[in-house]
């Protein structure tokens, strides 16, 4: 059985939807490097944010750093909400509700250590509530350390979309995540699951008894949500892409994103404010002549929550 601890720091129903995100790509401070940065945006007034750090140590170290967003310090001091042991390291999850402190765009976060010994900050991020009429989220949002031994499954519940991070940094390592399998070539790995019903995470290490996986992040959403659909027609004359979006959904959109592609390459970027239901937005886009396959992906964005169209047209 999986031991450690991943414990909800929040759980309920909320009016609007829930915007999160993380950098995971582990980062090394100590002796060389000081200080990392991690910076997020803020795009309407938010109800909550909670900022999620985690770190891997030496169990003989204490460290002392310094957590600043913007121009605030967080803390001075290092005091994790979740502590876990495995062999000779220590897991350390430090969570903080920042809500009166992030500002409406980008913000920055500064981890500072100036210690020699070394720690890992192994992932830090972000979760913000962003109220919204029409929109209701039930979530459960868990963090810590859940260590996953070889031949050991841990099975989690997934109400409709489902986040987590899991970290392999085993040489022969092999991590299943339902259908997908992950080996240590990649240390950490994010993934979103769509489903409802359970979600199997096993691991494998060879012949190393000792070896673990993590689990680090596990958030479980279930949103009811307003009907948000864009029609996109796209249409190629006389060298030149003419695109209609017309909102034909429940709702007002607070933007509309639009990423022209050839033959995989962006040849267009375009951004629509304040979309309203039944409106329809048209811009038109010079080509060059040049054969091969266009993709318009639109993303229409309402109080945080995104949904995805694409349109596929040959251009010859």
């Amino acid at each position: 059985m999986p031991i450690g601890s991943i414990v909800p720091f929040d759980k309920g129903v909320f009016e609007g939807t829930i915007d999160y995100d993380f950098l995971v790509s582990p980062v090394k401070l100590g002796s060389s490097d000081k200080e990392v940065t991690y910076s997020f945006s803020v795009d309407y007034k938010p109800q909550k944010v909670y900022l999620v750090i985690n770190i891997e140590r030496n169990k003989e170290v204490n460290p002392r750093w310094r957590v600043w967003l913007n121009d605030f310090s967080l803390t001075k001091e290092f005091k994790p909400n979740i502590d876990v042991e495995d062999s000779n390291k220590r897991f350390s999850t430090v969570i903080f509700d920042v809500s009166p402190l992030v500002r409406q765009g980008k913000n920055d976060v500064s981890v500072v250590y100036k210690e020699l010994q070394q720690i890992s900050l192994v992932n830090i991020g972000h979760i913000v509530f962003y109220p919204a009429q029409d929109f209701k989220t039930y979530y459960e949002l868990m963090a810590g350390t859940m260590l996953i031994k070889p031949q050991e499954v841990l099975n989690l519940n997934c109400n409709g979309e489902c986040y987590l991070i899991v970290r392999n940094s085993n040489k022969d390592g092999v991590l299943q995540i339902e259908d997908k399998k992950f080996d240590s070539r990649v240390d950490l790995i994010d993934l979103l699951v769509q489903k409802k019903g359970n979600i199997a995470v096993g691991f494998s290490c060879g012949n190393n008894v000792k070896a673990s996986a993590h689990l680090l992040t596990f958030y479980n959403l279930n949103y009811v949500i307003p009907k948000i659909v864009l029609d996109v027609q796209a249409e190629v004359v006389n060298y030149s892409l003419t695109v209609k979006l017309l909102n034909e959904g429940d709702v007002d959109l607070d933007k509309v994103i639009v990423n022209v592609l050839l033959n995989g390459a962006s040849i267009s970027f375009k951004s629509f404010e304040n979309v309203k239901k039944g409106e329809l937005r048209t811009f038109t886009l010079p080509l060059q002549p040049k054969k091969g396959t266009i993709n318009v992906r639109v993303v229409g964005i309402r109080a945080g929550y995104r949904k995805s169209f694409d349109k596929t047209l040959s251009y010859s």
